[in-house]
Formats: C-alpha cells, structure tokens, sequence
C-alpha cells in the first residue's frame, strides 16, 4: 500500500466521506450503490459534514476528477476500485497496488 501524495486536504476529506459512504453501502448491488452514493442527498450530507458551498463541492469533485480518482460512466460517478481507505489521522489515502 502506498499513499497518494498529489491530492490536497479538503480533496482527501472528500474523498474519505465517499470511501466510506462507499463501503456502507457494500450489500447494495452496482450500479444501484453508485447512484445512492453521489445522489443529491449524499451531496447535500457532504456539503453539511466537509463544511463545502455547492461551488467547494463542484470544484473538488471537478479536480478529483481530472486526477482520475473518480471516474464519470454515462452521467454516474465511480470512486477507482484501488481506493482502499483514508487515514483519518494523517488524510493519507491507502491504495491496492495490482
């Protein structure tokens, strides 16, 4: 496992709330747990708890984009598969190297 160095504070924060809104979804079949996880609601709920403006939220999700951590299939937002977790103590994110 190694840590992603090139993402920023609020982008790991971001990305922690979605791994783990993630995995607290893993009975929930794809492309269903996809949907739940970026639907309005879970927006709103990640705006609230990272403390983000709609326009904060657009710009991290717009970065974490181009960095290919998320990857947008026909209009549904996926988090890559080699995301494992987030270190809540040092926001480092640990990934599966294949």
């Amino acid at each position: 496992m190694r840590p992603l160095l090139n993402l920023t504070k609020s982008e790991n924060e971001f990305l922690d709330f979605f791994i783990k809104k993630t995995k607290s979804l893993e009975n929930v079949p794809e492309p269903h747990k996809s949907k739940i996880v970026f639907d309005t609601d879970s927006r709103k709920e990640a705006m609230t708890t990272l403390n983000l403006t709609q326009t904060n939220f657009n710009f991290i999700l717009s970065s974490i984009k181009k960095k290919g951590y998320i990857k947008d299939i026909k209009g549904v937002y996926k988090i890559r598969p080699f995301l494992m977790e987030i270190s809540s103590d040092t926001n480092l994110i640990t990934i599966e190297l294949i």
